[in-house]
């Protein structure tokens, strides 16, 4: 998978270094780490990194947060910004059918820690999220929702969450208020939306 030597257990390389070790294609373990202590895996394929921001790829087979399938999901993953985002596309042509940006603590890029495992792109989770479903609106407008705010509130409340932590969730949710279109057609562009990805993608796993 173009994977290269492992990094020893102990270092924790920053995100350039680890950028610097993966390839596309490698696979990625994307770690969800809730503030109840639990953890979400995924495993996930590398589709590029760099010092700015790491994107991984996962194919839903089957419907689930009320979209259909097949999708695919590009996740953006950003070393210092408050929030990560996932696109989910159409493989035929690479359409937006939604985008979610989820409000997160921090965000790490680890290289495989030993022979046989994988890389991770981890990071924590911090409740509130941003649905964006395009044209579905009043007058065919984008519609916007915000979910798991009342969570955040509990968990704040119960100490499950710092308030340093509730403060970064809540300051995505402001940038996103503002930017989400803007950072939505940035990550368009960046995928070669209708052209790019998607479409080598789905030549990259037909038979």
């Amino acid at each position: 998978m173009g994977r290269r030597a492992p990094v020893a257990r102990g270092r924790r390389p920053s995100w350039a270094g680890a950028a610097a070790l993966l390839a596309p294609g490698t696979t990625v373990v994307e770690v969800k780490r809730r503030p109840d202590g639990s953890e979400e895996r995924y495993r996930c394929e590398l589709v590029s990194a760099t010092p700015a921001r790491a994107v991984i790829l996962y194919r839903i087979r089957r419907p689930a947060w009320g979209l259909p399938a097949p999708l695919y999901s590009y996740g953006f993953f950003w070393p210092r910004r408050p929030y990560i985002c996932y696109r989910f596309v159409r493989p035929d042509d690479g359409s937006e059918v939604a985008s979610r940006f989820d409000a997160v603590g921090r965000v790490e890029l680890a290289p495989p820690a030993a022979e046989g495992e994988a890389a991770e792109v981890r990071f924590e989770d911090l409740l509130l999220d941003l649905w964006v479903r395009p044209g579905s609106g009043p007058s065919g407008r984008d519609e916007l929702r915000w979910e798991d705010g009342e969570e955040l509130e509990a968990a704040l409340a119960a100490g499950d969450i710092a308030p340093e932590a509730a403060g970064r969730a809540r300051r995505a949710c402001e940038i996103l208020q503002r930017n989400q279109g803007r950072l939505r057609a940035a990550i368009a562009s960046e995928l070669g939306e209708g052209l790019g990805l998607a479409r080598s993608h789905q030549r990259r796993t037909t038979p």
